[in-house]
């Protein structure tokens, strides 16, 4: 795999409603090559040994031949103690002990990214003052702010630097769209993402049920990557324009942010996904495989609900 190679010019003022001008960011793309999970011998790489199951749910087959994976550290059985204890400890919690129907362990696709970049800002800012005035009645006093119009364009003498390893939530993005998007992220991110990805070589998969193509366009994931720092960078901006101007209000800030280099790596991510069956309804619990952090759709007992919502409403015709 080819890392993208930047060029020309990446300006593109953003404000709280979006980016306002085109993205004129441009790079050479990246290459890919794909293998079949079940071919052998491949000139890009050799076999994945996946189970069979794994190649009947893996959506398309394929993977791109140079991407990575982290190795499960928690156990099957570890995830489904955490998630009988995430599902159990609640006062509404279902009478009945919450067992999980569907066990999967699964590779979840994930962009991590590393980019550094420069930015220039500007904004409206104000000053707090205190007046008085009369109503016709009395005098009263009232606060407000005194706006002195939009600052000139201030770039800043900073190169920030944002990394997969120490800012993932910023740039780290679930690269399919078969889980909910929270539940991956809060379950299954971290460092490790890179600090403990390896190779994907022959036999390291056989316990793995479900590995997950990459559905997500990288163009797409990095339109979301560039607008997580770019809300980032405004609220620097933010903190910047009242420390420059010993203001103490501001409004209306919009950065122009020009990224300077760039590194996108292809990385499976480990999650146990536990699921229990409701007539057609499906309620997933994902469990992250080296975080053992739980995220999904809690179970509530109507029972109990119905006689706590009895209980109030007789309270209240008690009091009545």
């Amino acid at each position: 795999m080819m890392w993208p190679a930047l060029s020309g010019s990446a300006f593109a003022a953003y404000n709280r409603a979006g980016w306002r001008t085109a993205w004129s960011l441009t790079y050479a793309p990246t290459r890919w090559t794909y293998t079949r999970l079940w071919s052998s011998g491949s000139a890009a790489g050799e076999t994945v040994g996946i189970s069979q199951a794994a190649l009947t749910t893996a959506v398309g087959n394929r993977l791109p031949a140079q991407a990575r994976w982290v190795p499960f550290e928690v156990s099957e059985e570890e995830a489904v103690r955490a998630a009988e204890k995430f599902h159990s400890h609640r006062i509404f919690a279902p009478l009945a002990r919450w067992r999980p129907e569907g066990r999967r362990a699964v590779l979840l696709p994930c962009y991590a990214n590393d980019a550094s970049c420069r930015v220039k800002y500007r904004g409206e800012y104000g000053t707090n003052y205190t007046e008085t005035f009369y109503d016709g009645k009395q005098w009263r006093t009232r606060r407000t702010t005194r706006w002195q119009g939009m600052s000139p364009w201030v770039e800043d003498e900073n190169q920030f630097s944002f990394t997969a390893e120490e800012d993932c939530a910023l740039m780290q993005v679930y690269a399919a769209y078969k889980y909910k998007r929270d539940f991956v992220a809060h379950s299954s991110r971290g460092p490790f993402a890179v600090s403990a990805a390896r190779p994907l070589q022959s036999g390291a998969l056989r316990s793995v049920d479900e590995v997950q193509p990459f559905a997500m366009h990288r163009t797409t994931a990095w339109d979301m990557i560039r607008e997580r720092i770019a809300s980032e960078l405004t609220d620097h901006a933010s903190r910047a324009l009242r420390e420059r101007f010993w203001a103490d209000e501001v409004r209306g800030v919009e950065v122009e942010v020009a990224f300077v280099d760039r590194r996108e790596r292809c990385v499976f991510l480990p999650a146990h996904v536990l699921e229990v069956w409701d007539g057609k309804r499906v309620w997933r619990t994902v469990v992250g495989g080296v975080t053992g952090k739980v995220a999904g759709q809690r179970h509530y007992s109507w029972l109990k609900v119905s006689a706590a919502s009895g209980l109030v409403f007789g309270g209240a015709i008690t009091l009545l």
